[in-house]
């Protein structure tokens, strides 16, 4: 019996030795040159050396840029990118003996939409109302409703909706521009209308 759990804590040992050592030798899964979208929030790093230092930043070349957050160690860091273009992560590394490396890798910080739905934010039961978005060319457009139908429009950036209640709906749109992608709701009070429609007489 012993034998037997002296051999599984061996091999619990092995594959944490082995996870360690894999967590070790790759920070993250991916090296080289990258394509991001605006506004998205992505982490960098580098193998810990705890007697070097680390002096992250970021070159722009044709205005892409974003803000340095260092993590818990300080070869690790996120970006969250903020303009669009392209620009240069350099990374300098100094040692203990004063030595230092640089890495650097480019960045492409692509374009992502910032849809805003414009069209009535109250309406009463059954009216046909017309939203739109900002249209750029290249761009798609996918749109949810709940409270209403679509009745045209669907995959452009103007969708007219028929709205039947009962009390309250809303209307979403995904703009997508090549692998980056941005999602705008309107909320809509949709209100009853009179209870009787009936005219009485003698």
């Amino acid at each position: 019996m012993n034998s037997k759990i002296n051999l599984i804590t061996w091999l619990m040992s092995i594959i944490i030795a082995s996870a360690t050592l894999n967590a070790t030798a790759q920070v993250y899964p991916n090296s080289g040159d990258q394509s991001v979208c605006q506004f998205s929030n992505e982490p960098y790093g580098v193998d810990y050396t705890s007697t070097s230092t680390y002096a992250w930043s970021i070159i722009p070349v044709t205005g892409g840029n974003g803000t340095i957050t260092v993590g818990a160690t300080p070869n690790l860091i996120s970006v969250n990118w903020e303009t669009t273009g392209t620009c240069t992560l350099q990374l300098i590394e100094t040692n203990d003996a004063g030595c230092s490396v640089t890495v650097t890798i480019t960045i492409t910080v692509n374009p992502t939409p910032a849809p805003v739905i414009a069209g009535a934010e109250e309406v009463c039961t059954g009216n046909t109302e017309t939203y739109d978005v900002a249209f750029t060319d290249g761009n798609t457009y996918l749109w949810t409703i709940s409270g209403g139908t679509i009745e045209t429009g669907q995959g452009t950036n103007q969708v007219t909706v028929n709205w039947t209640g009962p009390s309250s709906g809303s209307l979403s749109v995904t703009e997508t521009a090549g692998s980056c992608s941005a999602e705008a709701t309107k909320d809509v009070i949709i209100n009853a209308l009179p209870a009787t429609l009936t005219i009485f007489h003698n």
